[in-house]
């Protein structure tokens, strides 16, 4: 089993890509939001809301997501998430150094994109997004890129992918985890 970690802001365009990818080749897709949201029940800001006034429970559903993933992974997957979740001037890791070494995780893809198509590209989006300026945005994808290092330490690789071309990106991403 290869598990790759895919991660980027909401609305770089993840998910597009992923979808892409799978019309192309074979892997199993876990979206770690769905998981958590389908488990608990209710929408993931509501989610994040829960995690800040209790961090037992957000290290509980790290718990339930570990094991789920372990439960679905089957060669090569590839695993939705966020490295980094941002509200209200708070900060949640989406993924923390044991959720990385307990999946074995093999590699994780960085999406990026300029702050300004993330926020057209939110604008756009069927789903519900909470509401973000541009200074925010800018501060959380310095955070979130700040993120990869400690996973750099842990052996593991980066591969950072600009989405601005979605054909290029899909590429990218394809060329990478088939490599692995």
């Amino acid at each position: 089993m290869k598990v790759v970690l895919v991660t980027g802001l909401p609305g770089v365009g993840k998910t597009t890509i992923i979808k892409e990818a799978m019309k192309r080749i074979n892997f199993t897709y876990i979206n770690a939001g769905d998981i958590v949201s389908s488990f608990l029940k209710m929408d993931r800001d509501k989610i994040l809301d829960l995690y800040i006034k209790s961090p037992s429970l957000y290290r509980k559903m790290q718990d339930i997501l570990k094991k789920a993933i372990k439960k679905r992974a089957k060669g090569l997957t590839i695993v939705d998430t966020h490295l980094l979740f941002y509200k209200n001037n708070i900060l949640i890791p989406g993924v923390t150094r044991d959720f990385v070494n307990n999946l074995n995780v093999r590699a994780v893809t960085y999406i990026y994109a300029p702050p300004k198509l993330i926020l057209e590209r939110r604008k756009k989006d069927k789903r519900k997004r909470p509401e973000i300026n541009i200074n925010d945005l800018e501060k959380w994808l310095t955070l979130s890129m700040n993120m990869l290092i400690p996973i750099l330490f842990e052996e593991k690789i980066v591969k950072i992918i600009e989405n601005i071309e979605l054909e290029k990106a899909v590429n990218e991403f394809i060329e990478f985890v088939t490599s692995l």
